[in-house]
């Protein structure tokens, strides 16, 4: 039975994502895609039956170099989420991860990699599979071992059959929307530079590579896109951002802020205390404690 494409359905507009690595061996060999795939689908379903919160699932995949430097091929399993999620719900992706047949390493947050490629997303209720659109048809995506590489392999609706993929999913176009909520943004791009700054500043000293990772994070064009490459409307945006980002971030946003943080205190090489303390200020104003905050910088140590 050939596959039919019925729907078009929005993706999550958040930057942010909930990432796991494996080993691609483990991953890919005597796995079927769809089994891949089912890892993620129970953790969206878990996950978006808990939450109520819009959900996607996408791998990519990276050579990594291990404590020998060598070099090794992983999987990533990424999870994109729209919308405050609590550490709790959160712990549900993790525990899915953690008991699957698969070996994945704890969840780190990061931006999205350029190379995933969207497989699933759970909203209002259901299961999709994603499709994307292209001037030459609609195509769905998997990843394949090739001796020690991974490639993409594509398929068209027409020369797959749908039992190759989940059952009971719905097979729709992911669509890529602008994100809403502009002023989100730029509260957190605004909090973001404060708190950084402030980072580098702990010291006494701005040394060159710590200005170099302000440039690098904080781009000139980005901040005035946004609006907020003049001062005042940046201080403005702050304030805003001190009062409402606890209650409108997710607890994996929060996250993602002091990992950004963290890279700046270690962004000339070395970790100070002071640096530390105005890390820690910065989970504190965001709603975490500091247990919390501990908790994710030691998957760095």
């Amino acid at each position: 039975m050939p596959v039919r494409i019925t729907s078009e359905v929005d993706l999550p507009t958040n930057p942010n994502c909930l990432l796991f690595a494996a080993d691609a061996t483990d991953v890919l060999v005597g796995r079927p895609w769809a089994d891949v795939q089912r890892i993620a689908a129970r953790a969206l379903r878990k996950f978006h039956d808990a939450s109520g919160l819009v959900a996607s699932a996408a791998f990519s995949w990276r050579v990594n170099l291990d404590r020998m430097n060598r070099r090794h091929t992983q999987v990533t399993m990424i999870f994109v989420i729209d919308g405050p999620a609590t550490a709790e719900q959160l712990q549900i992706i993790e525990d899915v991860a953690a008991n699957s047949a698969v070996y994945w390493t704890q969840s780190s947050i990061e931006r999205i990699p350029a190379n995933a490629i969207q497989s699933l997303v759970a909203r209002d209720g259901r299961l999709y599979q994603l499709w994307s659109k292209t001037e030459d048809g609609c195509f769905a995506y998997q990843l394949m071992l090739h001796g020690a590489s991974v490639r993409l392999h594509r398929a068209s609706p027409d020369r797959v059959r749908a039992d190759t993929f989940l059952p009971s999913v719905t097979h729709a176009v992911g669509h890529a929307v602008l994100p809403a909520d502009r002023e989100l943004e730029c509260m957190r791009l605004a909090f973001a530079q404060h708190f950084a700054r402030k980072v580098i500043e702990a010291d006494g000293r701005i040394l060159p590579d710590e200005e170099e990772f302000m440039a690098s994070v904080f781009p000139t064009d980005v901040m005035r896109e946004l609006g907020v490459d003049d001062r005042a409307n940046r201080e403005r945006a702050l304030v805003k951002g001190l009062r409402r980002l606890p209650e409108k971030l997710g607890h994996h946003d929060k996250l993602a802020l002091v990992g950004l943080l963290f890279s700046a205190c270690f962004s000339d090489g070395n970790l100070d205390a002071r640096e530390m303390k105005v890390l820690k200020e910065a989970g504190e104003r965001l709603g975490l404690t500091r247990e919390e905050v501990v908790k994710y910088l030691q998957r760095f140590w």
